[in-house]
């Protein structure tokens, strides 16, 4: 798990929903998190097999590239006016 503490004049704008792909071959789960100041990232990936067969190569990278579509995202933060 990977936490980042923002500043006290930053906040999540945005912040990407999980993503996830269950596979024949693998599956993944990427999540975030945002709480009290903190940014949580988590990630799992449980390999099924160890070898793509020929005839479900096309598959595979598929599956491969549509995850790495959805995992692709970013989170924007924004700066929150400090009144004194």
């Amino acid at each position: 798990m990977v936490t980042i503490r923002l500043p006290e004049n930053l906040t999540i704008k945005y912040l990407s929903p999980p993503a996830g792909k269950d596979t024949p071959w693998f599956t993944c789960l990427n999540r975030y998190s945002f709480s009290q100041g903190v940014i949580s990232f988590e990630q799992s990936l449980v390999h099924k097999r160890v070898l793509v067969t020929p005839e479900d190569y096309q598959e595979y990278k598929r599956s491969c590239e549509g995850l790495a579509r959805q995992t692709d995202k970013q989170a924007v933060l924004e700066r929150v006016s400090q009144t004194e």
